[in-house]
């Protein structure tokens, strides 16, 4: 191991103090650690709760673009059905008129 990352080379083996300061470190880092995946997991359920907000409101645009489209071809069929009738009409008519 290195002389950079080794406590031993600084303190004795048996100080107390070398003891405590590497356990400070060990702690402070593990705390580092916790702090950073618990803001990495926030901002991922934030982006993905703004996802969330997108698709809901692209899905009540699509819905009621169906909605409309549905509307507007019931009106057709109703067209249809009383061109329909009115073909009906004009062809016993003309049937009737020879």
């Amino acid at each position: 191991m290195s002389a950079l990352f080794s406590f031993n080379s600084l303190w004795p083996k048996n100080t107390l103090l070398a003891v405590k300061i590497k356990d400070i470190i060990l702690v402070v880092g593990f705390v580092i650690t916790i702090a950073g995946w618990y803001r990495s997991s926030v901002i991922e359920k934030s982006k993905m709760n703004s996802q969330i907000e997108i698709v809901r409101n692209d899905i009540k645009n699509i819905s009621s673009a169906v909605d409309l489209n549905t509307q507007q071809l019931i009106e057709v069929n109703k067209q249809i059905m009383q061109q329909n009738e009115l073909n009906g009409k004009i062809i016993l008519f003309m049937e009737l008129k020879k």
